[in-house]
């Protein structure tokens, strides 16, 4: 019995090592390269609005208002996400440490203000291989409290569907879909993708 529980537990931290979401220092230097920022490793844990490989790009945050009150605005997101830390912060960049609950595994997530109303934006897991789209979703979930504050949502009234679970980290893929479901109505039919809506 002893061996069998101990067996489970090396093969749970086997998993959250190849998940990506791990502790550590950053891969590469978190910061801006001529005007860009790092670029991402081959492994598909990373996600960037800059980032040329398909499956690894993400579309940057964008805003309408002066930049100095929507830099305000995102930094205030930032600082009220569960887990998250802000490390740096330039007239045009930040810098924020997003650490998981259990075993404190790090993920870095970055910000840049380029072009007017333009914010280019890199999620990367620190170590692992894969990392199951958490970065993804993380940057979805803060683009969504953006849009929302800074008044560029284009959905109608009622704002955006949480895509998170309250505390700074994205939902699973069963809690989304169990929430579409539930907000579908009696004798709706759940369309597949609906719930990343």
């Amino acid at each position: 019995m002893r061996r069998m529980w101990w067996a489970g537990g090396l093969a749970i931290m086997v998993a959250l090592k190849i998940s990506g979401c791990s502790g550590g220092r950053p891969p590469v230097d978190p910061g801006v390269t001529e005007g860009r920022l790092a670029p991402c490793p081959a492994s598909p844990n990373c996600v960037s609005s800059q980032a040329d490989a398909a499956d690894q790009r993400i579309e940057p945050l964008r805003y309408r208002g002066e930049k100095e009150r929507e830099r305000a605005r995102l930094l205030e997101i930032l600082n009220g996400m569960d887990r998250a830390r802000v490390i740096r912060t330039d007239a045009d960049y930040f810098h924020v440490e997003f650490r998981s609950t259990v075993f404190g595994f790090v993920d870095d997530v970055e910000f840049l203000f380029g072009p007017p109303s333009i914010v280019q934006v890199r999620s990367a897991s620190r170590t692992g291989y894969y990392d199951f789209g958490v970065n993804r979703e993380r940057v979805e979930m803060i683009r969504a409290r953006f849009e929302i504050v800074s008044g560029t949502s284009q959905r109608l009234s009622g704002g955006f569907p949480s895509t998170g679970t309250g505390d700074g980290q994205p939902a699973s893929p069963s809690s989304r879909r169990s929430r579409a479901q539930s907000n579908a109505g009696p004798g709706s039919v759940l369309r597949p993708g609906a719930m990343s809506a």
